[in-house]
């Protein structure tokens, strides 16, 4: 099976950098379809610097995150990208896209290539009742309706999307800005027979990088994720803000953003004052050794899909608290049993019978 594999548009191709949830699962889906029967080519921004031969440069620059629109982040050619894809229609049996579809031209000018799409929904935001979301789903919906597979990683992720649309669905906004009467008319059917997905995925992150555990430091505690406000970065700020003022050792992973929001701008002012440990584009493979002597890791996350770092938290025998519970907890037992239920050999397995399913 010959497979065309996105990358996020939001980055370049970098696997060695502070990467997001997606990126880690791209990646992660690239090796495995390199080492198996398949034929894959990657697609990433054409301001990546790679020699693989396996890797195509697609027409467009990244899309960095940056809220505050500057350089090439405030707009993406959809139409230009989806003429690149189009093109080579004929190449690939199967096109398996990794970034938000928050662009109608997709259902409305490029039906023909829809048959053939593979969308693994990983995004949080399509469970918020938010403008883009309804271009991206009506976009699902064509997919599905062409015979190509939108698939969820869980039930919750369904119910939220269905339930994101019914609050606002005959909300005039909605209505002249982004589905007219004639789309839902022409998909309609298919959101009442099958919804906006028509399967599910099992999480595909085989977790082969890990470190071998290291004598845990019982006053260590982290934070690995974006400082946004979906990803419980307040609520985990203000932890260890506590904490720090009582002698334990606070660690914040994440990444440089232009930051937005008056919560998360003072949050972070409030950790560079204190005596945490802030940590910006950190290597991928050095959040995974500090992870292996870890106590705690703080995940107060408030919309997840698939939760990676969450796994990766307790595979390194860390005791991931997304609230506060009683529970014990076994480091080593808890590690040895993701080491073994996300094995390369058994992701192969998830992503084949999705593949099978195409």
């Amino acid at each position: 099976m010959k497979i065309l594999l996105e990358w996020p548009r939001s980055s370049t191709y970098d696997r060695e950098s502070f990467v997001g949830g997606v990126e880690k699962w791209v990646s992660n889906i690239y090796d495995l379809l390199l080492e198996s029967e398949h034929d894959v080519t990657l697609l990433v921004p054409n301001d990546t610097i790679t020699t693989d031969p396996n890797i195509i440069l697609g027409p467009l620059k990244s899309r960095p995150y940056d809220n505050k629109k500057e350089g090439n982040t405030h707009k993406f050619d959809f139409k230009t990208f989806y003429e690149f894809v189009e093109e080579r229609y004929d190449d690939y049996d199967v096109i398996l896209l990794s970034s938000m579809m928050t662009s109608g031209v997709l259902r409305k000018n490029f039906e023909g290539i829809l048959d053939k799409i593979l969308y693994m929904q990983h995004y949080y935001e399509l469970t918020k009742a938010a403008i883009p979301t309804f271009t991206a789903i009506f976009n699902q919906l064509a997919i599905i309706q062409a015979g190509g597979k939108v698939l969820s990683p869980n039930d919750w992720v369904a119910n939220e999307t269905m339930k994101a649309y019914r609050t606002r669905e005959w909300e005039p906004r909605i209505r002249t800005q982004r589905i007219r009467d004639w789309e839902r008319e022409k998909w309609g059917d298919t959101l009442e027979s099958q919804g906006f997905y028509n399967g599910r995925f099992d999480i595909v992150h085989y977790l082969e990088d890990a470190h071998d555990l290291k004598p845990v430091k019982k006053d260590k505690i982290v934070f690995v994720g974006r400082p946004v406000v979906d990803k419980g970065f307040i609520q985990a700020i203000n932890v260890m803000l506590k904490l720090d003022k009582n002698g334990w050792d606070c660690h914040v992973y994440t990444r440089e953003e232009n930051l937005t929001k008056q919560q998360t701008i003072k949050a972070m002012e409030m950790v560079k004052e204190s005596g945490i440990n802030l940590h910006v584009n950190t290597l991928h493979s050095d959040i995974m050794e500090s992870l292996s002597d870890t106590h705690i890791m703080l995940w107060p996350t408030l919309k997840e899909t698939c939760g990676l770092v969450g796994y990766e938290g307790v595979i390194h025998g860390c005791k991931v608290i997304y609230e506060v519970a009683n529970a014990s907890f076994d480091r080593e037992e808890t590690s040895q049993y993701f080491k073994k239920k996300y094995t390369r050999q058994k992701d192969m397995e998830r992503l084949n019978k999705v593949l099978n399913n195409v």
